[in-house]
């Protein structure tokens, strides 16, 4: 029989992992660990000249040199190796060939058990130093159990700084298939920017670390930092093979993991197929997707080889409606020929499983670790600056920081503290059921504690319905600062903690994370500060005393009317602040119509208080940082412009001018 692969560019194999190479250290070194050093089985070396030649090893693989293809003599060294260390189907043999040069033509012979089906047999060339190679052309002898690589021109070895002296022979058994179906119901996590391998990875450990101690369980960032890399790195071959599989032992207390290696795609869905029977989820690396799904079930669809018509069922972390069609959610189902799209001849798949099958009380509902700046998820605080602008401080994660994690506004401006003029924490979360068989209710229960006093200063049970459309319950709130800052007067910074706990409804915990950050004390209690509700509405301005300034009612929807008095000049406004209320008389002692924008905040009584007037153009833009103007609407100030026009800004803080018989929103103001 004759098995044809074909020979394409030499591809160096390195993991993307949903975007960027990571820094693997490690993937120059030719030999594992110390206690997994390749041996030697067998070396047997020759001397070859110009008339040709062969070397032989006792298993019958061979070199063979024809006369003519050297012009001088060549100590040629032909090697059988032990514990090859990149490939590990568990049917193969290694050999390493030196002393050859570049252009010489040569036919090898490797041993391979009779009868074999030849879709199950590859042979390899590759690089064991920078793991990179490529597959080959072959013949298989089925009667002799013999593999023959006729006339191969090592030209294609010359690759500078390549040194293709291993080959690997791998074969597989054939079986005979039925149709069958398998599912390992897991938790599920979307990934935190492009670590889908660290996404990946943390459902596995979750589905085993509930042996122990659940909410003591590892999150996403732990695995980051663990492995040293970052949210949009990828990671290396070395790292994958040869560490991360001690990490998760470590995590899960020692459930234990193996990592394999396949450049033969039948035997690969072959090993997955056997882990999933086994009760064992898989990572599967996708090198032509740069992309790592976790594989938690097949269906089996009997043909002529009984292979094309495998599907598995994977948990893609790329989430739920993704942008294209090669992304996916949670149980997504792709036929194995969707794996196999765009692979080369020389594209080398990993997987790497657990030893044990999985824990029977795995959780299956989970809540998401926010993921700013994805958009879909985010944990944040709202304040305001010295300005009296409002900002958003969110959680972003960071490998480089001590937690894993920082607190951060547009990932560039750091908190090492949070600023006392924080007004609410906004929680932006995903609940995810992996649990197909219906919807589940459950409550998810928020805390904030104060770490100086040990005490719960905020608790409170959401209670949430998750369906079973493999879609995310998208849970939001904002709790003021009123709700959890309680300091009893401190003014010193403190350490909270915000803690969520997912749990089901027999009342047993499913999920949860704690973070950290810290906090001035001081902040309501001691002073007033822009964007603290106060005096019927929201501080905007404070002067420099500290003790007095200016409130907006902008808790109401906004009132919609004319300046009035068109062509007619009023005179004498001003645009500074603290010249509203004086404005606001001249408009009424000098357009006496009825329900204009100035007479419409004298006549208001809101909140409990009827000195409400029409603000400046100053005092309006100040209003406007706030970002609490709804909608792109144009607002009235009292500055006048001319007989015709007053002035006005944009919802956004931008200054216009409007006719006065236009309409536009009025935000009435008061001081204090």
């Amino acid at each position: 029989m004759k098995q044809f692969y074909w020979i394409s560019l030499l591809l160096l194999i390195i993991f993307t992992a949903c975007k960027k190479n990571s820094n693997d250290n490690n993937d120059n070194n030719v030999n594992p660990p110390s206690g997994e050093t390749e041996t030697i089985i067998e070396t047997v070396s020759a001397t070859i000249g110009a008339n040709g030649g062969t070397v032989v090893l006792s298993d019958n693989a061979s070199v063979i040199i024809g006369a003519a293809e050297l012009s001088s003599d060549v100590q040629v060294t032909l090697s059988k190796i032990g514990n090859e260390n990149i490939f590990t189907a568990e049917n193969r043999s290694a050999y390493d060939i030196y002393g050859l040069p570049a252009g010489t033509k040569v036919t090898f012979t490797f041993p391979c058990p009779a009868g074999q089906p030849g879709n199950l047999i590859g042979v390899f060339n590759y690089d064991p130093v920078k793991i990179e190679g490529t597959t080959v052309l072959f013949t298989y002898d089925s009667i002799n159990g013999k593999i023959i690589v006729d006339n191969y021109n090592l030209t294609k070895n010359s690759k500078e700084g390549a040194n293709y002296r291993r080959w690997i022979v791998e074969w597989g058994d054939k079986k005979d298939f039925q149709y069958n179906a398998k599912l390992i119901p897991m938790p599920f996590y979307e990934q935190i920017g492009s670590s889908c391998w660290a996404s990946d990875v943390t459902m596995l450990t979750k589905a085993y670390s509930p042996n122990t101690d659940r909410e003591a369980e590892t999150e996403i960032y732990d695995y980051l930092k663990a492995m040293d890399i970052g949210t949009d790195d990828g990671i290396g071959p070395w790292n994958f093979m040869k560490v991360l599989y001690k990490k998760f032992n470590l995590f899960t207390k020692g459930a234990g993991a193996i990592t394999e290696s396949y450049f033969n795609k039948n035997n690969l869905i072959r090993a997955i197929i056997q882990r999933l029977d086994e009760n064992e989820p898989v990572v599967l690396y996708l090198p032509n997707y740069s992309h790592a799904v976790l594989v938690v079930g097949y269906r089996s669809f009997l043909n002529d080889y009984g292979y094309d018509g495998w599907e598995l069922i994977i948990h893609d972390s790329k989430g739920t409606k993704p942008p294209n069609a090669d992304e996916g959610g949670m149980y997504t189902t792709r036929q194995w020929s969707w794996f196999l799209k765009g692979a080369s001849a020389t594209s080398m798949f990993m997987i790497l499983y657990p030893g044990i099958g999985v824990y029977p009380g795995r959780a299956l509902q989970t809540v998401s670790l926010p993921s700013y700046p994805s958009g879909k998820t985010e944990l944040s605080f709202d304040y305001y600056n010295q300005a009296g602008t409002k900002g958003t401080i969110s959680l972003v994660w960071d490998k480089n920081v001590p937690l894993g994690y920082k607190w951060s506004q547009s990932n560039n401006l750091l908190f090492d503290t949070l600023p006392n003029t924080v007004k609410t924490m906004n929680f932006k979360l995903q609940l995810y059921n992996a649990d197909l068989s219906g919807s589940q209710n459950v409550k998810l229960k928020l805390s904030v504690i104060n770490g100086k006093t040990n005490t719960t200063t905020y608790t409170n049970d959401y209670p949430v319905t998750i369906s079973d459309t493999k879609d995310p319950y998208y849970f939001n709130v904002s709790l003021d600062t009123a709700a959890w800052l309680k300091n009893s007067g401190d003014t010193t910074v403190i350490d909270y903690y915000i803690k969520t706990q997912l749990i089901d409804s027999h009342g047993i915990y499913q999920d949860g994370w704690l973070v950290k950050f810290k906090i001035k004390g001081g902040s309501a209690s001691n002073a007033f500060y822009i964007g603290q509700s106060y005096g019927g509405g929201i501080i905007f301005y404070i002067d420099g005393t500290g003790k007095h300034g200016l409130i907006a009612a902008i808790d109401h929807p906004p009132i919609f009317a004319a300046w009035g008095c068109i062509l007619t000049l009023i005179g004498g406004t001003s645009t500074a602040i603290g010249t509203g209320q004086a404005n606001t008389s001249a408009i009424i002692g000098g357009c006496g119509e009825a329900s204009t924008a100035a007479r419409i905040c004298d006549d208001l009584v809101r909140n409990g208080f009827s000195d409400w007037f029409l603000p400046s153009r100053d005092e309006l833009v100040q209003a406007a940082l706030l970002g609490e103007f709804g909608g792109a609407y144009d607002y009235w100030s009292s500055s006048e412009y001319d007989g015709g026009n007053a002035m006005g800004c944009s919802s956004g803080g931008s200054t216009i001018n409007l006719r006065k018989d236009d309409g536009a929103y009025v935000c009435p103001v008061r001081a204090f």
